[in-house]
């Protein structure tokens, strides 16, 4: 009797056992479907990002940022109206969102550059299709890119990360004039 006991309890576990392996499975296939996709950048302002809840934070950056004014006024002296273009996430919480682009924007202002001067897009990831595909090549969000008369881009995030890894003393507005110059 003991083992009969033992035998149906075994096969009650074996068949338990079985239906959960097959309802995983299913869940297992279910989940291998490729749900990856690329979204496109959506060019925008930095009213419509500030019309959003959950970006005060964007003010009071850009509020306090002391930028280098020496710098700045060389900047108005250059043709920086050639073309900027930035991308960002706004909803990433990464000092370069919550501290470069703000700053960026600051610099953009001081220097006398409108809106107009410059293309701004949101974006969700790197990987997002965005009008300069074929051009810019964008490594980390956010990305600057100045567009030189020749028509080459300079990143202007990236050498100004690259300066700073190397533990120079540089700001955002000394890369935009970096950029202007050439």
């Amino acid at each position: 009797m003991k083992n009969a006991i033992n035998l149906f309890s075994n096969s009650i576990f074996s068949k338990i056992s079985i239906i959960g392996i097959f309802v995983i499975g299913l869940f297992s296939l279910g989940s291998c479907e490729d749900s990856s996709t690329i979204s496109e950048a959506r060019r925008a302002t930095v009213e419509d990002m500030l019309i959003q809840p959950g970006f005060a934070w964007f003010d009071e950056a850009k509020k306090n940022y002391v930028y280098d004014t020496l710098v700045v006024d060389q900047i108005k002296n250059y043709n920086t109206k050639q073309k900027l273009f930035l991308f960002v996430k706004p909803s990433c919480s990464c000092d370069g969102t919550k501290r470069t682009f703000p700053h960026f924007i600051k610099v953009l202002e001081q220097a006398g550059l409108s809106q107009s001067d410059y293309e701004l897009y949101f974006m969700s990831s790197e990987e997002d299709k965005h009008p300069y595909m074929t051009d810019i090549k964008i490594k980390n969000l956010p990305g600057f890119y100045y567009k030189n008369t020749d028509g080459s881009y300079y990143s202007i995030v990236d050498t100004l990360s690259d300066r700073l890894g190397k533990n120079l003393n540089y700001k955002i507005e000394d890369i935009l004039l970096e950029a202007a110059k050439q």
